[in-house]
């Protein structure tokens, strides 16, 4: 069997670039986290949300996308459970949620993603080649 040499700063140029792939993958994709919102549903479409997660009276939830309000329905031209338009009631909504920025959940994932980032560079520096 022929076992390829790999130099040792081509392994740690590996380590650093998926590293740096895997930070900005979860970076990128953000630390947004669902709360909800205690105003009316009025005051909250006025700000025109991107997404609303919208739970029933029954408990089962929908995400609308650029929600509207007619007359006394929520209403959404996509959503997520595979319709192509959702109509709510405001009679069955129990709660209306909207998706914001977390920062301690931001930092959180940085330092998590950073130390582990470090311990497998620690690792691969430390590890004798077989």
């Amino acid at each position: 069997m022929i076992e390829a040499i790999v130099p040792r700063s081509r392994q740690l140029s590996r380590w650093r670039r998926a590293g740096a792939r895997l930070l900005m993958v979860m970076m990128a994709s953000g630390c947004y986290t669902w709360r909800i919102e205690r105003v009316a549903p009025e005051s909250l479409l006025a700000q025109q949300p991107r997404r609303v997660r919208v739970t029933r009276t029954d408990g089962t939830q929908a995400i609308l996308t650029q929600p509207t309000l007619q007359a006394d329905a929520l209403t959404s031209s996509k959503s997520r459970v595979g319709q192509s338009e959702l109509l709510i009631p405001l009679t069955e909504v129990r709660t209306l949620e909207s998706r914001r920025f977390s920062v301690g959940g931001t930092l959180g994932l940085g330092v998590a993603l950073f130390g582990a980032y470090l311990m497998a560079a620690i690792i691969a520096t430390t590890s004798n080649p077989p």
